[in-house]
């Protein structure tokens, strides 16, 4: 019988606290706020679990998302048709992630065959909603929640070019791709190093579908030049790596209820690190993520310097990805989905609590 090593580690980590970060200074000169549709979204949100989710263990766990939250922080200067599309978006990409128990999957495949079968039906139906398919038939949903998707599909088929779409059919490949190498490690019970971690995480927590989507969000376009420069990669890939760091400290006590590897498991076996060490090692590399973004972001405005239509654009999506990622930290201290058994919490600064309070409140 494979032992999951996670197993051990959370009952190493058990009853420990987890000293949450205090990251506000690094991002004191990054925007960030609510969107001011953040309470319609809230009333929406609520009216669209009720009626697209009947169980009401999952309805639970969609609400404890906060979609509306999540999405008014992410992005708070989006059109309100916008930041719809993307909270549907979201709840399809958390719930398909976490509810796959419906799948009418063929008895006689292996745990492997199952997944890939899966995985399969589903980028197919993703493609048909998207309006990408080939066949003249509307492919069909493999799992009853995988279906969610055609909610946000419609603002991605009236709204997105045909390039963007098959852009992000790329990246939902991609994504089951990196979701089904993690499913190998759980499986086998084989712990990879940190570095080949972070890239199957990156992979697997679908940030590149939000980046495929920076410039629909946005509303306008950066210039077609910059779309393969080195920088744009550059702050791309920082911006998933930030999010995925910050996740993996925010998703700690969730993960190990649930026996899943993350990278703070990783490092305490790889590096010999405590609770406290390891989170010390995400946040080093946090500021150090923070800093790259920062050239990558200056860089890619000194291109257009001489263009003032151009600089406004890619200032408008350097300033998405900087409250994407201040958006993130601040919904996750406030998301209760973070929270299960066995761990307590505690602030690093007693001003945090309040500084979130007050942040959550304020509208602009």
């Amino acid at each position: 019988m494979t032992i999951n090593p996670v197993v051990n580690i959370a009952a190493q980590l058990k009853g420990q606290v987890l000293r949450c970060p205090d990251l506000t200074p690094s991002f004191s000169q990054w925007p960030s706020g609510v969107s001011p549709h953040y309470k319609q979204l809230e009333a929406t949100v609520e009216r669209r679990i009720r009626e697209w989710i009947p169980d009401q263990q999952i309805a639970r766990s969609a609400r404890n998302l906060d979609l509306a939250y999540f999405v008014a922080t992410w992005w708070p200067k989006a059109s309100v048709e916008n930041l719809e599309t993307m909270a549907w978006m979201t709840l399809w990409l958390f719930i398909w992630d976490d509810f796959v128990e419906d799948a009418a999957m063929p008895d006689s495949l292996s745990a492997e065959g199952k997944v890939e079968w899966l995985h399969h039906q589903a980028f197919s139906y993703v493609e048909s909603e998207l309006g990408l398919s080939e066949s003249s038939q509307p492919a069909k949903s493999p799992t009853k929640y995988c279906s969610l998707f055609k909610y946000a599909a419609v603002g991605l088929r009236d709204n997105c070019s045909v390039a963007v779409r098959r852009q992000f059919c790329d990246a939902f490949r991609y994504y089951m791709a990196c979701c089904e190498t993690e499913e190998v490690y759980t499986r086998s019970g084989a712990v990879p190093d940190i570095e080949t971690y972070w890239k199957h995480r990156v992979g697997s927590s679908g940030m590149d579908m939000y980046i495929v989507l920076q410039e629909f969000m946005a509303g306008s376009n950066i210039p077609e030049h910059l779309h393969e420069t080195p920088e744009i990669k550059r702050a791309q890939f920082e911006l998933g790596y930030h999010i995925v760091a910050l996740n993996d400290i925010f998703s700690l006590k969730k993960e190990l209820s649930k026996n899943w590897l993350g990278a703070i498991p990783i490092l305490i076996k790889e590096n010999d690190l405590d609770l406290e060490g390891a989170v010390a090692y995400i946040l080093d590399i946090a500021k150090g993520i923070e800093r790259s973004f920062d050239r990558a972001a200056e860089a890619l405005l000194e291109m257009v310097e001489h263009d003032p239509a151009a600089h406004v654009s890619v200032q408008d999506h350097v300033d998405i990805m900087r409250t994407n990622m201040t958006g993130n930290y601040v919904w996750s201290w406030l998301c209760t989905d973070f929270s299960a058994p066995g761990m307590a919490w505690r602030n690093m600064c007693s001003r945090m609590g309040a500084w979130l309070c007050l942040f959550k409140g304020r509208v602009h």
